[in-house]
């Protein structure tokens, strides 16, 4: 079994667009809920259509370069990457996960204190952290291209197919050189953004979740297989910091953006904030269990979520942002883990997406009777409670199908290795000493930066 267009053996080739639609979708409906402004809505919408436009052409090739096969046998190509080499590679994806993490945080804290409006705030030192993050995966995809037309052999369509994951960083690195200027080319035509959601925001959200996925199927293709499904293992342990980078990065955009200080967060409809936390929890529950083929990894990426948000609510000494606003995601996150629990011991395999609703629905049902402890504006009532939990439902079902078809993808990228079990004790140490470099030269940055010296 391998790597195949984010889709698994004998699965449709056509999936992968699909899911690309599914995504679309979604983004399109959360940019209208983001708001439109009052003026220039064709520049406004031309802006979207290039936008969107971008996307959907990189959708398209790495549909055509994934979906197809290489016409050459791969053992002739020789374009792929050693095993140390994709070691090292997902390392310096994770610092980028987590710089991502970090730096977004960063910045939410000093717009809060500082305002500062678009252009002062470009160069500050948690744009800079967001913007290291986000140029790693071009410059890894930068060097891995030159390797490979350099030394592989065969046609240049050939070479680029013949290692998946490498053709995906490719895909990722080139389209995270367009995403980054995106935002502030954005704002310098349409001004601020109304909310957290608009659609260059999203974009860097979505490139974000694209870089720790990548992240683990790197690490995933140097690990030994595993057939079959048990507890949560520690080899998995790696795994979890790219999940953990991916929520925190979608739950701050997605869910920060109800704040009550937001007057578009009101207007917007009751059931839209327990069906995104329920939808946001089951896709991350879906992929890191069926990446890892655990039960309880998503519980875990869940809890490290919150003990990282309290942790940086604690280090930048800003409790105005509360970190039991994500509590919410913890019921679906521990329902769908009993569910793959209850799976696992007796069938030994993946839940499909029917039954993984359906067992997430009782959890859906907490996180109702928690959100308004931390939305006061948010009151459900009988009527509310139905639609949310039918709406909850409705979007687990399309999560757990999405998350399920990721995860598979990812575990089917492992045991492609000779000897696993020596790069995995490698792994042991490297990945825990370039996580704590990386760690020591944030606290220094943070440490040692000046605020602006003036708000607005």
């Amino acid at each position: 079994m391998r790597f195949d267009a984010i889709s698994v053996e004998n699965s449709s080739r056509l999936r992968p667009l699909a899911a690309a639609a599914l995504v679309g979708v979604a983004l399109a409906a959360l940019g209208y809920w983001a708001g439109v402004p009052h003026s220039g809505l064709a520049l406004f919408a031309v802006g979207i259509a290039v936008l969107i436009g971008w996307v959907l052409l990189f959708t398209l090739l790495g549909w055509r370069l994934l979906a197809a096969r290489p016409e050459t046998s791969r053992g002739s190509i020789q374009a792929g990457l050693a095993s140390s080499a994709r070691r090292w590679m997902a390392m310096l994806l994770a610092v980028s996960t987590l710089s991502l993490t970090v730096g977004g945080f960063w910045d939410e804290v000093w717009h809060r204190k500082f305002g500062l409006p678009f252009g002062e705030d470009l160069l500050w030192r948690p744009h800079l952290l967001i913007y290291f993050g986000l140029l790693v995966p071009p410059a890894l995809a930068a060097v891995s291209l030159f390797q490979a037309l350099r030394q592989g052999r065969g046609g240049l369509r050939d070479r680029l197919q013949a290692d998946h994951p490498l053709t995906l960083l490719w895909l990722v690195g080139g389209f995270l050189l367009f995403t980054v200027p995106a935002d502030p080319v954005w704002h310098l035509i349409y001004g601020e953004d109304i909310s957290a959601w608009s659609l260059p925001h999203l974009v860097l959200m979505l490139s974000a979740v694209m870089v720790a996925v990548l992240g683990v199927l790197l690490h995933q293709s140097t690990l030994p297989a595993r057939h079959t499904w048990g507890g949560l293992r520690p080899s998995s342990a790696f795994t979890l910091v790219f999940f953990l980078g991916a929520a925190s990065i979608t739950a701050q955009v997605l869910i920060g953006d109800f704040s009550a200080a937001n007057p578009a967060a009101i207007a917007r409809p009751i059931w839209l904030l327990p069906t995104l936390i329920t939808a946001l929890a089951v896709l991350l529950g879906s992929l890191v269990n069926r990446a890892t083929r655990s039960y309880g990894a998503a519980t875990a990426v869940g809890l490290l979520t919150l003990a990282t948000r309290f942790a940086l609510v604690q280090a930048f000494a800003f409790p105005e942002i509360p970190t039991g606003a994500w509590l919410p995601l913890l019921p679906p996150l521990m329902a769908l883990d009993l569910a793959y629990a209850w799976r696992a011991r007796r069938a030994g395999g993946a839940i499909s997406a029917p039954a993984a609703a359906a067992w997430v629905l009782p959890g859906s049902a907490v996180a109702l009777a928690l959100i308004p402890r931390w939305y006061s504006y948010v009151q459900f009532r009988g009527f509310d409670i139905a639609v949310s939990l039918l709406t909850g439902l409705l979007a687990s079902m399309a999560a757990a199908w999405l998350g399920g078809m990721i995860g598979d993808s990812l575990a089917a990228a492992t045991g492609v290795s000779e000897k696993p079990e020596g790069r995995a004790s490698r792994v042991r140490w490297e990945a825990p000493v370039m996580l704590a470099i990386w760690a020591l030269v944030v606290i220094f940055l943070i440490a040692t930066a000046a605020p602006p010296t003036h708000t607005f």
